[in-house]
């Protein structure tokens, strides 16, 4: 088992540089070459990228720094990938039609990419589990939360993004009709 410690200075240090840098490539290298250090070692079997995202950053597909990128970089080391804390903030506590149909694009963009990534033969990733934030909005994770990133609403409802999540495929309209029409009928 391999336990690496830190100082509490550095983990401050640490965080506040990734705040700062925010996703790029230079991060990813960094990671990269220290998963693949330990891979020699047989000390790892995976690693885990978290998923804490806007509506438009950061880039899924395009851009230099994308979540593509990232993970046919990961999938080059052949080890097991877990996608953690996967929320899309609207960053709007009350956000209108418009910007949950833009959150549930979002989630079938990167779900689709997900999909693609795991049936590739060469440039692929072995994602092996992803983990969304939280189960609904409205249920405060911690005092100053407000958002509205989770894949049900403040009742319990499913909202457009866990349509998307399902069947990123399709678009999220006909995934929830088709899905209702397997739930028991009332009388």
């Amino acid at each position: 088992m391999l336990i690496i410690s830190t100082s509490h200075d550095y983990i401050i240090r640490s965080r506040s540089g990734v705040r700062q840098s925010g996703h790029d490539s230079e991060r990813t290298n960094a990671i990269y070459k220290l998963a693949s250090h330990l891979k020699e070692k047989g000390l790892i079997d995976g690693i885990g990228m978290q998923g804490h995202m806007g509506l438009s950053y950061p880039a899924i597909y395009e851009g230099h720094d994308n979540w593509k990128t990232a993970l046919e970089k990961f999938g080059q080391l052949g080890l097991e990938i877990h996608i953690t804390e996967l929320t899309i903030n609207t960053d709007n506590p009350s956000p209108n039609k418009d910007l949950i149909n833009v959150q549930a694009a979002r989630y079938a963009e990167l779900f689709r990419l997900f999909n693609e990534m795991k049936t590739r033969s060469s440039k692929g990733a072995n994602i092996t589990s992803v983990t969304v934030f939280g189960l609904m909005d409205n249920y405060l994770l911690y005092d100053n939360d407000t958002q509205t990133s989770r894949l049900f609403d403040g009742n319990l409802q499913p909202k457009p993004s866990f349509y998307s999540v399902v069947q990123p495929n399709l678009p999220w309209e006909l995934t929830k009709e088709l899905y209702e029409e397997l739930l028991p009928k009332e009388k």
